[in-house]
């Protein structure tokens, strides 16, 4: 019965998902360093987090309330720094796919992955391996980042009776009929 239901989780991650997890695989060493970088977002709220609990255990302070806001910033902090680590696996696996790519000498996007910050480590990787330089691979995803920060300015309202897409950017409004074809 688990067998099932591990056949069924891995269907969804796609039919190569556990190809390039065969082929593709890291050094011990390579992947603790992979691990660390991926994670310096989440290891810096994790210490954002634990900060304030230690200075009021070492402070002591008398007002009562000050426990319950820095537990309550901590718990926020400690959330946040949960959902940036429970990425890890996908990072890697992003990872291992375009350099999977890069071997069967597909192209691969980096844009994708440059809007957000904890991202931009994995495309950083991505152009290492391609043999790029410090300076090169900056260049690229600093160019990358100001086009995807571009691109998201725009917003998108759906009237799914009508059928009908909404684009705006704050200044002009597209209208795309769904069906009619525009």
């Amino acid at each position: 019965m688990e067998n099932n239901t591990n056949l069924s989780s891995d269907s969804k991650k796609g039919p190569d998902f556990q190809l390039i997890e065969d082929k593709i695989q890291f050094s011990p060493l390579k992947k603790i360093k992979l691990y660390f970088s991926f994670n310096r977002y989440s290891f810096l709220l994790l210490f954002c987090a634990l900060l304030p609990a230690l200075v009021i255990i070492l402070l002591k302070p008398q007002w009562w309330w000050l426990w319950g806001i820095f537990a309550l910033v901590g718990i926020w902090l400690l959330r946040w720094a949960w959902l940036i680590h429970a990425q890890t696996f996908k990072k890697f696996h992003i990872l291992k796919k375009n350099i999977y790519r890069q071997n069967q000498t597909e192209k691969s996007s980096i844009g994708k992955y440059c809007s957000d910050p904890c991202y931009r480590v994995v495309a950083n990787e991505i152009l290492a391996n391609q043999g790029l330089g410090f300076r090169q691979r900056k260049k690229i995803i600093r160019k990358m980042k100001k086009t995807a920060a571009e691109e998201n300015k725009y917003s998108v309202v759906v009237d799914f009776k009508n059928q009908i897409v909404y684009k705006s950017d704050g200044t002009k409004t597209e209208k795309y009929d769904l069906k009619q074809g525009k």
